[in-house]
């Protein structure tokens, strides 16, 4: 039920905060959210995350999502930080809520552990620039087998 309860809020605050034709605005607006994830904790000290983007440059939206990292091994005393490619969870006008992000919650469900950053919201408004949009849409083209 909480799943179900976060995807309403997400979903809401999405459409409320940022919401649909970005590309109509002077800078284009994603809503970013990161979750801190479990680590193996007998193997690395530091940080995961799995995040969340979504994205209205027109009418439908984009859910996507990657990995981040800041990690070392319990021996190593230098750490290293990387991240995923974004992966396109869906790209709808309006399955966009199931098929991304409820999809995104029951599928992460067991290991997510917070939503947000500490001392700052649970959500991040993140300007988008030409070239991220354009990563995106690539990204979509791939997924989709979009043919240009």
């Amino acid at each position: 039920m909480l799943v179900y309860i976060l995807e309403n809020i997400i979903t809401d605050t999405f459409e409320h905060q940022v919401g649909r034709n970005q590309a109509e605005q002077e800078t284009p607006k994603a809503m970013w959210i990161q979750f801190h994830t479990s680590i193996d904790h007998d193997n690395e000290v530091g940080y995961r995350y799995r995040e969340l983007l979504i994205f209205a440059e027109h009418n439908y939206i984009g859910v996507y999502t990657r990995d981040r990292w800041c990690v070392a091994g319990i021996e190593d005393e230098d750490y290293v930080e990387g991240e995923n490619d974004w992966e396109v969870l869906s790209y709808h006008d309006s399955c966009w809520r199931t098929d991304g992000v409820r999809s995104f919650l029951l599928k992460y469900e067991d290991n997510l552990l917070t939503i947000g950053r500490l001392c700052q919201h649970w959500f991040e408004i993140k300007e988008m620039s030409e070239e991220e949009i354009a990563h995106l849409k690539d990204r979509r083209h791939q997924k989709y087998n979009y043919h240009r």
